[in-house]
């Protein structure tokens, strides 16, 4: 369980976090081990813009994003790519700065508000006109 994994003093476990914008910020790495989802995937979000870190997830905990969200995110299928795919982001440390804004252009231009009302609002409207 969560709870045997956090007797190690190397891991912090937070609960009923109000903000995760401190912990994301400060974290080395988010890891979404999420097979079966419903709805959309807000925590890998969460994790991508106020983190300074990469992400790993399967690839069930990725649909739903954009593709070009979707390319910044680590894909590990079993076990043994878990353990490789983490080890590898560890050593690598922080994503740089160039990689940061990068993902952040991407999130507010495929998630901003505007956009997504705007998406919204094209949805409603075929739907009034068909009826």
């Amino acid at each position: 369980s969560i709870r045997d994994i956090a007797e190690d003093e190397s891991v912090f476990l937070h609960e009923n976090v109000k903000d995760p914008a401190p912990y994301l910020a400060g974290c080395d790495l988010s890891v979404s081990p999420v097979r079966v989802c419903s709805g959309y995937p807000n925590k890998i979000v969460e994790a991508l813009h106020w983190g300074r870190h990469p992400v790993v997830s399967y690839r069930e905990g990725v649909e739903g994003l954009p593709a070009s969200i979707r390319a910044e995110i680590a894909i590990a299928e079993n076990p043994a790519q878990w353990v490789e795919t983490i080890a590898s982001l560890v050593n690598e440390g922080r994503m740089s700065g160039e990689r940061v804004e990068r993902i952040q252009t991407v999130l507010y231009d495929e998630l901003n508000d505007d956009r997504i009302l705007s998406a919204l609002e094209e949805v409603y409207d075929r739907a009034l006109e068909s009826r």
